[in-house]
């Protein structure tokens, strides 16, 4: 995904189904998390998505790496809390 988003001329349609896959996949999750202020991850993933939008904008691919290490430790936790 971050290629495709730093390459806007390029496969749009790919990165639309990127984040579209990623939305789909959170609002299938089965049970409520705690991340930040949220409490489930459909509402967390399109804060994720706008959030990596804007410091790719902003700051560039090294600030949308940054994020993404953040993001996913999240989202492991989440993980590890479903499987116990």
């Amino acid at each position: 995904m971050t290629i495709v988003l730093t390459r806007p001329r390029q496969q749009q349609l790919v990165a639309a189904q990127g984040l579209e896959s990623a939305f789909k996949a959170a609002t299938a999750w089965p049970s409520d998390v705690r991340i930040d202020s949220f409490a489930r991850l459909a509402d967390y993933e399109p804060a994720c998505q706008q959030e990596a939008g804007r410091r790719l904008r902003k700051d560039g691919l090294p600030a949308l790496w940054k994020l993404a290490e953040e993001q996913s430790e999240r989202y492991r936790q989440a993980a590890e809390l479903l499987v116990g």
